[in-house]
């Protein structure tokens, strides 16, 4: 059987997974409403919002988020009486911070608009989204961390439901890119509401260290100014120092690829309260270095194909997920790609770093890559636009993942094999060919019929290269187990590999 850590792990990550599928499908749907129906220009305003919002909402919860996502399931195993007040505590000052910042908005309306190159209306709603998005997080980080991954899922799928009706309806009667905006502050405020419990307020206020609360607060602010940075910088800074259209154009770039560095995401995700769990016993550190070399296997397993066939089929997607228009930006996938995938593994290795008590190493690798960025992609984006921008994204992402991966295997005993990832390279040569060949294929469902393959062949070369081991098997049926309605494929690829 499964042990009881990895059916842990597991349990949350399928819920992750599905939280993922939701919000990938819906804001794909979102993406694929503002490209078909909107101008680059207006594109790139919404782009423009959808950067702005969450980059400053992650800001202003100071990294309160992510010390609550460490500390509530550390406090769960054996000091249940010290969540309530961290995460009252927590609440009122993100509720500082976002009046302070709301304040600031409207304020200097004018001057933020002419920056932005927005209207003030659209900024005076960013300070509304910002604020709902705040507590949304916040409150999303709480539940995380008691590891009510369901909740968690649910209430992300009725804001995505409320973000996209909205949206549709609101462009429908003429509202133009007012909808996406309005239809971003709505599904944040609608999830909220389904995730916020009055009980966090209720009860006594018994005593606890703060000084503990701010020592995983302190390099966590770091760490999601850098993810901040990564996800959302680069849609206010294009606009900056060039345009909206150049904006709109690397936006579809970057949404697409992005799915990419999703993938670890959610695996971290999964893991990271486990292994924050595990730090509060004794002999913690050989858990935590057998999942994270596992998790580890797995990620590469997905991404490395996803790479292959983002770049591949690059035109198609912009295609598929834009309007002819924006075809250029094909050209930037081949480099956001292989950045997203490297970016993915970094952050996954940085995260595990924070999990088992090691913020001040987080923070350093943090602020390397963050500096990094910063400093290139100025520069980079004036004078050689979108390309420069794309080619800093990389740089940065490969220092977040170079140094994380060197620190985590000086503090875990990380298991890693180098032979699987050989592997997976000729695995993804052989469906890559695969997917070329299809190129050529004049007659359509025989071009589909053959993309399609290329995934079952991928896993087949990989089961002749004996890549499988017992425990992958085990896994794939526990999955099959709790999630009765993929039961019945799962059982027939894990009896694949198994022979």
């Amino acid at each position: 059987m499964v042990s009881k850590l990895s059916e842990k792990v597991i349990s949350n990550t399928t819920y992750l997974t599905l939280d993922w599928v939701i919000a990938t499908v819906f804001s794909l749907l979102y993406w694929i409403i503002v490209g078909k129906f909107l101008s680059p220009e207006n594109y790139g305003i919404v782009s423009t919002v959808n950067g702005l919002v969450p980059f400053v909402s992650m800001i202003s919860m100071l990294g309160l988020s992510l010390a609550i996502m460490k500390l509530v399931p550390e406090y769960s195993v054996n000091q249940r009486n010290k969540i309530k007040p961290i995460v009252r505590f927590s609440l009122k000052i993100i509720a500082l911070t976002n009046i302070a910042i709301a304040i600031t908005f409207v304020a200097f309306s004018s001057q933020l608009s002419s920056i932005f190159k927005i209207d003030t209306v659209t900024v005076i709603l960013s300070a509304i989204g910002i604020i709902s998005m705040s507590f949304f997080y916040m409150s999303g980080s709480v539940i995380y961390g008691l590891q009510n991954m369901k909740k968690y899922f649910t209430s992300d799928l009725f804001g995505q439901i409320a973000k996209v009706i909205i949206t549709i309806s609101m462009m429908y009667f003429g509202f133009l890119f007012y909808g996406p905006v309005v239809g971003l502050i709505a599904g944040f405020a609608v999830s909220l509401i389904f995730r916020f419990d009055m009980e966090w307020l209720s009860g006594n206020s018994s005593r606890f260290d703060s000084s503990v609360l701010f020592e995983y607060a302190k390099p966590g602010i770091i760490f999601i100014l850098i993810s901040s940075v990564f996800t959302y910088y680069q849609y206010f800074i294009l606009p900056i120092v060039q345009d909206q259209f150049t904006t709109g154009l690397f936006s579809v770039a970057l949404r697409i690829t992005t799915l990419i560095s999703m993938v670890p995401a959610v695996l971290i995700s999964g893991l990271f309260p486990v292994l924050s769990g595990l730090s509060a016993i004794k002999a913690g550190q050989r858990h935590q270095g057998f999942l994270v070399g596992s998790m580890s296997r797995y990620t590469l397993f997905a991404i490395v194909p996803l790479v292959a066939f983002s770049i591949i089929f690059a035109k198609h997607l912009v295609i598929l997920f834009s309007q002819p228009q924006y075809v250029a930006a094909a050209s930037l996938f081949p480099i956001l790609a292989i950045a997203s995938m490297i970016y993915g593994m970094g952050n996954m290795y940085t995260q595990a770093l924070y999990a088992i008590k090691k913020p001040k190493i987080f923070r350093n690798v943090a602020i390397a890559s963050l500096v990094t960025f910063v400093a290139t992609s100025i520069p980079f984006a004036y004078f050689y636009s979108s390309f420069g921008l794309s080619i800093s994204y990389l740089l940065s992402a490969f220092i977040l993942f170079i140094l994380s991966f060197i620190f985590l295997r000086k503090n875990v005993p990380l298991y890693t094999n180098p032979y699987s990832i050989i592997k997976i390279i000729i695995a993804t040569a052989i469906f890559s060919l695969i997917l070329i060949v299809s190129e050529f294929i004049s007659i359509p469902l025989a071009r589909v019929a053959a993309i399609i393959l290329s995934f079952p062949a991928y896993i087949f070369v990989l089961r002749l290269l004996k890549f499988y081991n017992e425990q992958d098997v085990k896994i794939l049926k526990f999955i099959g187990h709790k999630v009765p309605i993929v039961r019945r494929p799962l059982d027939a690829i894990a009896d694949m590999i198994s022979k």
